[in-house]
């Protein structure tokens, strides 16, 4: 009987331990974790995740080495970006961009490891991905929100107009992108 309490007490730690899809472990969110994607039109989109200075100014010296999004559905076309600075409420000068329509994944967190590591300044750092629609989906994952400030940034070719997507929806829906940064020690 030991024995086989033994093992149930085992298995349940061994789970207990699996990588949850909500883990947390990154350096910048602004998400409280998965619950859905929002449908967004056919169109092309940059949703964003902005940090401002104030937060980033703990990591100067240091450099983000990988992002990490979550995916619904794939898009037709998807990459990710990153900006340093802010004009407003416009992100600043590009400083990545990488295609990642290939080796993106649905229903999935996906980690894309950058090619050039990103030296933190300490001023603003927006990272998002630009989303290319053929058809009205699901695409981006968000959580149940409420949105916290700078966690749901979106701009789409319609207007290039960057807005919160409690602006975007008139403001009926209020979530955080599944967009993360993580950075090296």
């Amino acid at each position: 009987m030991k024995k086989v309490l033994f093992l149930f007490c085992l298995s349940l730690f061994v789970f207990s331990c699996d990588k949850d899809d909500d883990d947390l472990t990154a350096d910048l969110v602004n998400d409280r974790g998965l619950n859905d994607a929002p449908y967004l039109l056919a169109g092309e989109y940059i949703v964003a995740s902005r940090f401002p200075a104030s937060e980033m100014s703990s990591f100067q010296g240091k450099k983000l080495e990988e992002i990490e999004y979550y995916l619904k559905n794939k898009p037709t076309q998807a990459e990710v970006r990153v900006y340093n600075g802010s004009t407003g409420d416009e992100p600043g000068t590009l400083v990545y961009s990488k295609s990642v329509t290939v080796e993106m994944d649905a229903e999935s967190w996906n980690l894309h490891t950058l090619s050039d590591d990103i030296e933190i300044t300490g001023e603003d750092m927006w990272i998002a991905v630009r989303l290319v629609l053929n058809a009205e989906d699901q695409t981006i994952g968000c959580d149940v929100g409420p949105a916290v400030t700078n966690g749901d940034w979106i701009s789409s070719s319609t207007d290039n107009i960057w807005t919160t997507y409690r602006e975007f929806t008139s403001p009926e829906v209020s979530i955080n992108w599944n967009i993360r940064g993580h950075i090296s020690n």
